[in-house]
């Protein structure tokens, strides 16, 4: 799962600037490589699977083991629970019933040990996982203000002062593009034709954000995905000069061919945000 989109990666890689990385072949080019790779290598740190999707996974099982660890949680629906001393699933596999799922941390318990010990020989179905999409957020509205919005224009919290743009309209629903900040529930959202709310667009539409029918990660989770996005600018900031540790007061660059220095592939900054999600049980 890419735990970013790209233009909230070419707003962050412009700093200060005023002037966002432009949309060009050139640095989207280099942007989306990192993109794959940092998300991908986030996601290895954390020791889980953070897209919400069906999984089926299979576990090895060890005499009286009755706790298994799956990898994306929460847990939000356990479809079945099959058993197969053979590790084959030809058809001779049987179901397990009730299992205890403690769905925060992933967890499935079986009632008792099974006897079904060997190689791949448990299999779970499930869905788990922390957000389906890193900046699509689907959220009710009001049937009569829903109809209103426009795909394309820019969206404003009124209290929560998030901006985003109307990916999709649905009859009492809108797909946010979320761009940055949260958006609140029972905050009035409001429509315009510019990013800096300064322009409103025909007619004032407005609406209340009643609920959440799928929440983006980056309006549940948003130190995950500036996580991301500042280990990329960091990789894009020195694609092309990993080897060199500093330069002497003569301006001649160091290099360190073996960076035993480094203590961890992420940086400590990037660490400090992605701590609390990091999973360091049943691993």
């Amino acid at each position: 799962m890419l735990l970013t989109s790209i233009e909230r990666v070419r707003l962050y890689c412009s700093g200060q600037s005023e002037n966002v990385i432009e949309d060009t072949v050139a640095n989207n080019r280099v942007l989306h490589n990192w993109l794959a790779a940092v998300s991908l290598q986030i996601e290895k740190e954390l020791h889980r699977e953070l897209e919400i999707k069906s999984r089926t996974e299979y576990f090895d099982v060890d005499p009286l083991q009755q706790a298994f660890w799956l990898s994306a949680f929460p847990i939000i629906d356990v479809v079945s629970v099959y058993e197969d001393s053979t590790g084959l699933w030809d058809g001779s596999e049987s179901e397990i019933d009730d299992p205890i799922i403690t769905s925060k941390v992933g967890r499935i318990n079986l009632d008792e040990p099974t006897s079904s010990v060997g190689m791949k020989s448990l299999r779970v179905e499930y869905t788990g996982g922390l957000a389906y999409d890193p900046v699509l957020s689907i959220v009710n509205l009001p049937a009569e203000s829903a109809a209103s919005f426009t795909e394309g224009k820019y969206i404003i919290g009124k209290d929560s002062c998030a901006v985003g743009t109307v990916y999709a309209q649905e009859s009492a629903s809108l797909t946010i593009k979320q761009y940055y900040g949260q958006f609140k529930i029972g905050e009035l959202l409001e429509q315009y034709d510019d990013e800096g709310g300064i322009t409103p667009s025909v007619s004032s539409v407005t609406g209340t954000l009643l609920s959440f029918d799928r929440e983006s990660l980056l309006n549940s989770c948003p130190d995950i995905v500036l996580a991301c996005e500042a280990q990329i600018r960091y990789m894009r900031q020195h694609q092309l000069d990993f080897e060199n540790a500093g330069t002497t007061k003569d301006g001649v660059t160091i290099r360190q061919p073996n960076p035993v220095h480094l203590r961890y592939p992420l940086r400590e900054e990037v660490y400090g945000f992605l701590y609390p999600y990091i999973r360091t049980w049943g691993i």
